[in-house]
């Protein structure tokens, strides 16, 4: 196939470095020309399991984005915006969008931007960036998509990309998809972040633990979705990547915007609308934010 991928951070680089292995063809799009070069320039590099692998990438800066068969959206939530004109510069008859966030800020967006396909997904794999080409995969889970709207044949194009090491899973409902993934990310991102923990500390500090619980059991009730169940994938995503530093918890060392807001913030929103209070929710909201802003001064 013939991928693009918008977005030179850790889940870009690691979606690149798996489909490369597969033979695909890939060509990503930074924000910044000086990685696009070095990408280009010095290969890139996929640490896995104890090896390290280099592959021949193409990489160009966003501003020269083109058409691809399918094109990886894998910036964070916050950047969709900015982005917008460029996916609108693009001729795109035949195209696939697919979109990783985190959280559900991007989901307002998804009819509206004419498209052939639309494409949810959530990433379950840890991955870090260690330079401007370099990542290393912390984590093995799946990657699990959804149609949104339009046409595309997910089952043709899933068996091309699925690979043992990278295995991709079929969902039919994208709401309810993503719903389960933000109970997930809004329990553990912003603990970890205030914390400063590893994922799996949350399980193994009771107060941790107890606070977590309060978190899922807020965001269950709001989003529908059955507690006892969520809390048991909540505890099984913190067992195998305990070792885990959440993207959070990464973007407040590195002084970075944080997906707080598509996150816990749409819990908070959505709870305000609907009349439901989320206290455990909108204090861990309030710390990060709170957080941001001091490391912007």
């Amino acid at each position: 196939m013939d991928v693009g991928i918008v977005g030179g951070g850790a889940i870009g680089l690691l979606f690149a470095s798996y489909l490369k292995r597969a033979g695909h063809m890939v060509t990503i799009y930074t924000k910044r020309a000086e990685q696009a070069m070095k990408l280009t320039g010095e290969g890139l590099v996929f640490h896995r399991g104890g090896s390290v692998e280099k592959y021949h990438v193409e990489a160009f800066p966003i501003e020269q984005i083109r058409e691809h068969e399918l094109l990886i959206i894998a910036v964070k939530q916050y950047q969709l915006e900015d982005l917008s004109p460029y996916l609108k510069s693009v001729k795109k008859p035949e195209s696939t969008l697919l979109y990783l966030q985190n959280g559900m800020g991007h989901v307002k967006g998804f009819k509206e931007n004419g498209w052939h396909a639309i494409v949810a997904g959530v990433v379950e794999h840890g991955a870090k960036r260690m330079s401007d080409h370099e990542i290393v995969q912390t984590g093995f889970g799946k990657t699990k998509i959804s149609l949104v709207t339009g046409q595309s044949d997910l089952h043709r194009w899933t068996a091309t990309l699925h690979n043992k090491g990278f295995p991709i899973e079929i969902k039919d409902n994208w709401h309810e998809m993503l719903s389960r993934k933000l109970v997930v990310n809004c329990a553990i991102n912003p603990l970890t972040a205030i914390f400063k923990v590893p994922n799996g500390e949350l399980l193994y500090n009771d107060h941790f633990q107890n606070l977590m619980k309060k978190i899922v059991k807020e965001a269950t009730f709001l989003l529908h979705l059955d507690e006892r169940e969520m809390w048991d994938e909540v505890v099984a995503v913190c067992k195998y990547t305990e070792q885990n530093r959440s993207s959070m918890l990464t973007d407040i060392e590195n002084n970075r915007k944080t997906e707080i807001e598509a996150i816990n913030g749409f819990l908070v929103e959505k709870g305000n609308e609907n009349n439901i209070p989320v206290p455990y929710n909108d204090f861990v909201y309030k710390s990060v934010s709170g957080m941001e802003q001091v490391g912007k001064a």
